[in-house]
């Protein structure tokens, strides 16, 4: 694999990039494409990361990483028209009355997860709330290589992977709207480890658990 050259040194005085820090998402928002490229690019970041997710492709057959739900019981990934039930799960979204939408739901309790129009989106929302919930084995985890790591180093790795992913991202998205021609699977692909990622680390970090179907939170990965 070929690796990027690094950033001349006007280049990243230019981009007034801060030293081993991580920028917030508004600080790279504010950011150019010449400066995003050479955040990226940057021995400082390129050390702190890590871009081996492991084989498994997350645009590939999702449906087979469901998690049961909380009852212990079954669940799959669905298509179909939805119900006033799950249209209101998906307030906020492109998704309107009569549209078919995948969504996750247990097989024996009938508990549903929220909507979406990709697949993985659907099984991420689900599983992001199981994990909230305690619930999954990171050892297990299908993505990021974490077995065998200790807690403390776990959380680390997700992290700088996370806030790599979200500068990728950025970069992407400004290209885009730019003019540059940005793969749609390419774009997917980002997303789609970004929510896995936050599925890692609410598995990690796990709230108390809530039954409250209409607000039912999505993983902090993209806009709704």
């Amino acid at each position: 694999m070929s690796v990027d050259p690094e950033p001349s040194r006007a280049t990243l005085e230019r981009a007034h990039l801060p030293d081993h820090r991580r920028l917030t998402a508004r600080e790279l928002e504010a950011l150019s494409v010449e400066a995003l490229q050479a955040l990226l690019r940057s021995p400082q970041h390129y050390a702190a990361t890590t871009r081996n997710y492991g084989d498994r492709d997350p645009l590939v057959e999702p449906g087979r990483l469901v998690w049961r739900c909380d009852a212990d019981c079954p669940a799959s990934l669905r298509y179909d028209t939805l119900d006033e039930e799950l249209l209101s799960l998906a307030r906020g979204t492109a998704i309107r009355q009569g549209t078919a939408a995948n969504f996750v739901k247990c097989d024996q309790c009938q508990r549903v997860g929220p909507p979406s129009l990709r697949e993985w989106r659907a099984v991420v929302d689900w599983n992001y709330l199981r994990a909230k919930e305690g619930l999954g084995d990171v050892a297990h985890f299908p993505f990021f290589l974490l077995d065998g790591l200790t807690r403390e180093e776990q959380i680390a790795k997700l992290e700088s992977i996370r806030y790599d992913l979200t500068v990728r991202r950025t970069l992407e998205r400004k290209r885009k709207e730019a003019g540059a021609e940005v793969g749609k699977r390419f774009m997917a692909k980002i997303e789609a480890y970004l929510g896995w990622a936050s599925v890692a680390l609410a598995l990690l970090q796990p709230t108390a658990p809530s039954r409250k179907r209409s607000a039912q939170p999505r993983p902090p990965t993209e806009t709704p």
